[in-house]
């Protein structure tokens, strides 16, 4: 209902958005994510796989410039969240990163702070020392009793 879809399991494949295995081999409906593992079906034909979905067979199968990962049992696709269907294959980005962005982005990000230039008017020391303390010695040897 609604944008819900059905997750269909081959047996306990983790579900977006759900918490735990739930049963075995039963299908749940829910929310999407674009990046999560999500099988559509198998022998779809050409250009039929988005990025993180499958059973592909191979790169013509997947949308555009996507690739086809072919895996063995849960293993992980580069780029895409979730185990998907055991020993399916899925389309991703060449070289598993999420989609390059056509233009360099601005400015850094902002700090949240900023250093300040001038040092603070209060300690921010616990326990200040009353007194200086003595310069570090350049000796060696270090006396274990004070010296006056």
């Amino acid at each position: 209902e609604g944008s819900l879809v059905c997750y269909r399991r081959n047996d306990i494949e983790s579900v977006p958005g759900c918490a735990g295995d739930g049963v075995s081999k039963v299908n749940y409906c829910c929310n999407r994510p674009s990046e999560y593992l999500f099988f559509t079906g198998a022998n779809l034909g050409p250009d039929s796989y988005g990025l993180c979905e499958g059973d592909c067979d191979n790169d013509d199968e997947c949308i555009g410039d996507l690739v086809c990962f072919m895996r063995t049992g849960y293993t992980e696709v580069p780029g895409c969240d979730g185990t998907g269907r055991k020993s399916s294959d899925y389309c991703m980005y060449p070289g598993g990163t999420a989609a390059p962005t056509v233009s360099p982005t601005g400015l850094p990000t902002e700090m949240m702070s900023r250093p300040t230039l001038m040092p603070s008017s209060t300690s921010t020391l616990l326990n200040p020392t009353d007194s200086p303390t003595n310069a570090p010695s350049t000796s060696s040897h270090q006396s274990s009793t004070p010296t006056n």
